[in-house]
């Protein structure tokens, strides 16, 4: 059974919720909150898995909310649920901790999906969202110079074209720092090869 807690300063939208997730079977709600303040309280008090988290709410907002939540002893994952399509929103819920992020446009079978993807260790992005942060990454690496395709740093394949080459050890590329191993170039590296 995944425990959940429901965070809305919107009532009908709360009870919209609360009733959404009561209908799945593997689902229970053990908690509703107004606000992130009394979620924060209610999590203290019960074991909650996964919080749905409102990000615009009265005296502590969804993102403060969830950096709070994230740091008790056993920590719920969190969902941001939010009307406003807006990156800022997106990454500020990231970065304090959630573990997906949904709009609250998101046909209801795909809120009840999100609870349990992220209930078992995964992430969730409404598409829109997911889409801009690709596109994000995209434009970040190509202004640090990853080469397409390449992967993430310290990726297998970035690490194939590391900065020593692993054959003979030696030096084989010049840059301000290694995409394979992430190391910033010796000056026998920069100025060699």
């Amino acid at each position: 059974m995944i425990r959940t807690m429901v965070v809305d300063d919107d009532a009908l939208v709360r009870l919209g919720l609360v009733d959404l997730l009561d209908q799945d079977p593997e689902l229970t709600v053990v908690a509703d909150a107004v606000d992130g303040l009394q979620a924060v309280e209610l999590a203290r008090g019960h074991r909650i898995d996964v919080a749905l988290m409102d990000i615009r709410m009265p005296r502590l907002d969804g993102i403060a909310a969830t950096r709070r939540l994230r740091q008790l002893p056993d920590a719920p994952r969190v969902i941001a649920l939010t009307t406003f399509d807006l990156d800022e929103y997106v990454y500020q819920a990231l970065a304090a901790g959630a573990d997906g992020f949904l709009l609250k446009d998101t046909p209801p079978a795909e809120i009840a999906r999100a609870v349990h993807v992220v209930a078992s260790g995964q992430g969730m992005l409404h598409p829109a969202a997911a889409r801009r942060l690709i596109d994000r990454y995209h434009r970040v690496g190509a202004r640090r110079g990853w080469p397409p395709g390449a992967g993430s740093p310290g990726s297998p394949r970035a690490r194939a074209t590391c900065c020593v080459n692993s054959r003979t050890g030696s030096p084989t590329r010049r840059s301000r720092a290694c995409w394979g191993c992430g190391r910033a170039p010796s000056r026998r590296m920069s100025a060699g090869s």
